[in-house]
């Protein structure tokens, strides 16, 4: 019987997608977002990963973190040949069909939905409705404060510590540290998703110029709407940006037509540099801490424009 081989660094954005980006080298020209400094390249294995990422608690091996990883490396092989076929019928002007844009979708959702970003929110959500709970809970029914001081067994000399525990459990303050279970229950969503995603129009931007599109290490990125009414902008009504290769980034918006065209390209050649460095630095400013390029001239560009801005 063959040993079980142990998968230790998950990558949260696809190998095969960061390829798409690398230079001649074949690696990733590297800039750090929060420093503003251009680094060494590096190629797609060392890069979007952590030890167990997948693991119910990141960074502790579990069998949760090998199927998880199992089950994107099946999601991979099976939506990376379906999307590089679409490259050449964008850039050619090529009709794209409804299943060449729902392949695109699935794999911004598959993208979307696995990175620390989303963990990170949905962690949040988590802690906030124990905090939430625990404290609607015991401010009802102060009783079960009682029965928790006897369950601890404070000791006289623990009054002041006492006292500053029902303080916060009373005003929600209580710093609640969530498991990854939450985040992964997600996973189960990304055809829903996609659906989403396919269901806004597209603005696909065409780089035939000398500069070319960057990703990140959060390469979805999502831009809100100022909040109307109670429950604020629903999913469809915010805009995503998306860099599919160095050449082609992908502006997925509110629909505002039924039955009209929701597929719509836009070529910008030398003339329109400005606009590949401001999608450039609208993607850097939200990636976790990393941008990619295949040129590192995107980078000096984007520094220029912080340059500018001071």
């Amino acid at each position: 019987m063959s040993k079980q081989i142990t998968i230790r660094d998950q990558h949260y954005v696809p190998q095969f997608y960061l390829k798409y980006f690398t230079n001649n080298q074949k690696e990733l020209e590297r800039f750090d977002c929060k420093n503003r400094q251009i680094l060494l390249p590096k190629g797609p294995k060392g890069v979007c990963s952590e030890d167990f990422y997948y693991g119910v608690q990141t960074g502790t091996r579990d069998e949760t973190s090998q199927q998880v990883e199992k089950y994107f490396q099946t999601l991979e092989n099976h939506i990376s040949p379906k999307i590089k076929p679409i490259f050449t019928k964008i850039m050619n002007s090529s009709e794209i069909q409804p299943n060449d844009k729902w392949n695109i979708a699935f794999l911004m959702s598959m993208i979307w939905i696995r990175g620390p970003e989303m963990r990170e929110q949905i962690n949040k959500m988590a802690g906030d409705v124990i905090k939430h709970t625990t404290k609607f809970i015991f401010s009802t029914k102060p009783k079960l404060l009682d029965e928790l001081d006897r369950k601890v067994g404070w000791k006289d000399s623990d009054e002041k510590i006492r006292k500053q525990c029902r303080s916060s459990i009373l005003n929600g303050d209580l710093n609640v540290v969530v498991d990854n279970s939450q985040h992964m229950l997600m996973f189960n969503f990304i055809d829903k998703f996609a659906n989403l995603f396919y269901g806004q129009d597209w603005v696909v931007y065409i780089s035939k110029a000398d500069r070319t599109f960057i990703t990140t290490d959060n390469p979805v990125t999502v831009v809100i709407p100022e909040t109307k009414g109670f429950y604020g902008p629903t999913f469809l009504q915010r805009t995503h940006y998306f860099a599919l290769t160095p050449n082609i980034c992908i502006i997925a918006r509110e629909p505002h037509s039924f039955g009209g065209k929701k597929f719509h390209r836009k070529t910008l050649f030398n003339k329109d540099c400005w606009q590949i460095a401001n999608l450039n630095f609208l993607l850097g400013g939200y990636a976790n801490r990393y941008a990619y390029s295949c040129d590192k001239d995107n980078f000096e560009d984007i520094l220029g424009k912080i340059g500018n801005i001071k």
